[in-house]
């Protein structure tokens, strides 16, 4: 994956509300009253083109960054209020919401969307840009289905690695510092970690230091 498709986390919010928004300019005409339903029910019938479910999915993933603490945008999203002591998965339901599985039986239907809500919470794990979601998807090596196996194998191995005093669950995203300079390291892996291990011990900490 590359360095130029993950942003920084205080970035990650901005951009994908601004994504939204750009998305939204395609099929979203909004009632006087600023209707949220009817944004979920146009997305679900708009026509994305060839890539049409990649393009859902980076919506969806969108929805979970930049909005995924709403509960009104929740609340339209479901179609019913978020309860305030209720337990919901954010990723699951803008999934649902934006991903139509019509002429699906229940149950492939169910499986799809569970794939694609692993695979934007791979996503949000690795901090992709909404906007190189699609271009992502379409590399050798990626795409959903394999985002979806990364996110859970790493779920159920349970791979916890510590780097000084920090504990990283994989996959994660750090930045290096360097004289100045940030740096995107995308942790997926033992050997990653050993080599940044390396790279830290190697370097004085006015050189390079993990932010």
């Amino acid at each position: 994956m590359g360095a130029d498709g993950i942003v920084s986390a205080d970035k990650l919010e901005n951009e994908a509300q601004e994504f939204i928004g750009q998305q939204a300019e395609e099929f979203w005409k909004p009632l006087p009253d600023g209707e949220l339903t009817l944004f979920f029910v146009q997305c679900r019938s708009h026509n994305f083109g060839p890539l049409d479910h990649l393009h859902r999915l980076a919506v969806a993933y969108a929805l979970l960054v930049g909005h995924g603490g709403n509960t009104d945008v929740l609340h339209a999203a479901r179609g019913k209020p978020v309860r305030r002591a209720e337990v919901i998965d954010a990723a699951r339901i803008f999934v649902e919401a934006v991903t139509p599985t019509d002429g699906l039986s229940p149950r492939k239907a169910q499986q799809r969307h569970s794939r694609d809500t692993r695979a934007i919470r791979y996503l949000e794990a690795t901090r992709v840009r909404p906007q190189s979601v699609v271009e992502l998807g379409r590399k050798k090596g990626e795409g959903v289905h394999v985002w979806a196996g990364r996110y859970a194998a790493n779920r159920s191995t349970q791979r916890v690695r510590k780097t000084g005093n920090t504990t990283l669950t994989l996959p994660a995203l750090i930045t290096l510092n360097f004289e100045g300079k940030e740096r995107h390291w995308l942790l997926d892996s033992s050997q990653k970690i050993e080599q940044v291990q390396k790279l830290l011990s190697k370097w004085p900490e006015k050189k390079l230091r993990l932010v």
